[in-house]
C-alpha cells in the first residue's frame, strides 16, 4: 500500500501544467487556500481525504503559514509522511538560493527536507536541497542553494517539501510550520566562465576524489558534492585558487556507493562534473 501511494503522488505530481505570469515563488507565503490546501500546491493525503497539511495562523510572514504535521492514520496503520509540492510555475532567472522560514520540530529520525528544481522546458537544469532535524521554538532563516548543470536559463521550478524519515515512513510528534519562500537575486551564471581544463580522478572513486584543473585567474572556488536528490553530502569552505594548475582533494570514504554531482563553484569559474563512488 505505501508503495501504490509513493508512487501515485509522483504520478500527481508530474501531472501539474499550470503556469503563471510572475516570476516569484508561486503563493510562497501560503495566504491563499482552497479546499484544505495552499492554492497552487498539492498534498496526495489532503487530497485523498487524510489531511496531514494544514494551514496556520502562526506566520512569519502575512497572515498564515502551511503546518506538515505527519498522522497516524487507522486504514493504512502507519504513521503517514506529511509532504506537500508547487505546481510548476515559471521563472525567469538563474537563482541561486530559495530562501524562506521554518518552525518547529522532528520526533524520532524524522527530518525537514525542502527540494528545488529547475527546469528548462523538459530539462532538468538545476536544483537543491535543505535537510534539518533541528528543533526552532521561533521562526528560523534557511537557504537552499541551487546548484546549476549548464549555463542555461530556467523557465521553470518544482518544490516539493516533506516532514518525515523519508516518503514511506514518519513518526507521530514531527511538526514543522513554512513561511516566506522567496528567491535570491539572479545568480548571472551567463557571466561565470567554465573551467575547460579540468580532471577528476579516479572516478569511479573508493575514498580520495582529485580534482585537477586550470584557471586563467585567481578566484575563491567552494566545492559541493550534490545527491542525486539535491542535497549536499559534501562541502568545502571557501578557498582562494591562483592563475595556472591547482589541485583540491575531497575525502568520500564515509558516502555511500552511487551517483553524485560536483559543483565548482566561484565569483568568475564555475563547473560541474558526475561522479561515481564505489563500493
Amino acid at each position: 500500500m505505501k508503495k501504490f501511494l509513493h508512487s501515485l503522488m509522483a504520478v500527481l505530481i508530474l501531472g501539474f501544467g499550470t503556469t503563471y505570469s510572475q516570476d516569484i515563488v508561486l503563493n510562497g507565503s501560503f495566504e491563499q487556500w482552497e479546499d484544505d490546501m495552499p492554492v497552487g500546491w498539492y498534498s496526495l493525503f489532503n487530497f485523498l481525504g487524510y489531511q496531514n497539511v494544514f494551514q496556520s495562523s502562526d506566520a512569519q510572514h502575512g497572515t498564515s503559514s502551511v503546518e506538515l504535521k505527519p498522522l497516524y492514520n487507522s486504514t493504512f496503520q502507519y504513521v503517514i509522511p506529511s509532504f506537500l509540492s508547487s505546481e510548476g510555475f515559471p521563472v525567469t532567472s538563474a537563482h541561486p538560493s530559495l530562501k524562506g522560514y521554518f518552525k518547529g520540530s522532528a520526533s524520532g529520525e524524522d527530518t525537514l527536507y525542502i527540494t528545488i528544481t529547475m527546469m528548462s522546458g523538459l530539462e532538468y537544469v538545476g536544483g537543491g536541497g535543505f535537510l534539518t532535524g533541528a528543533t526552532a521554538a521561533s521562526w528560523t532563516p534557511f537557504t537552499v542553494p541551487i546548484y546549476y548543470q549548464e549555463k542555461v536559463v530556467p523557465d521553470s521550478a518544482f518544490i516539493y517539501i516533506l516532514a518525515g524519515s523519508d516518503a514511506e515512513t514518519a513518526t507521530e510528534g514531527t511538526d514543522y510550520l513554512i513561511d516566506n519562500l522567496h528567491f535570491e537575486a539572479s545568480a548571472g551564471i551567463n557571466d561565470l566562465k567554465q573551467i575547460a581544463e579540468h580532471t577528476i580522478f579516479p572516478n569511479p572513486v573508493r575514498s580520495e576524489l582529485n580534482v585537477r584543473f586550470t584557471i586563467e585567474e585567481s578566484d575563491v572556488l567552494k566545492f559541493d558534492l550534490v545527491s542525486p536528490q539535491g542535497k549536499t553530502v559534501k562541502t568545502s569552505g571557501k578557498t582562494n585558487f591562483h592563475p595556472g594548475q591547482n589541485t583540491f582533494t575531497m575525502q568520500v570514504s564515509s558516502l555511500k556507493p552511487g551517483m553524485y554531482f560536483l559543483y565548482i563553484n566561484g565569483e568568475k569559474y564555475r563547473f560541474n562534473e558526475k561522479v561515481l563512488i564505489s563500493d
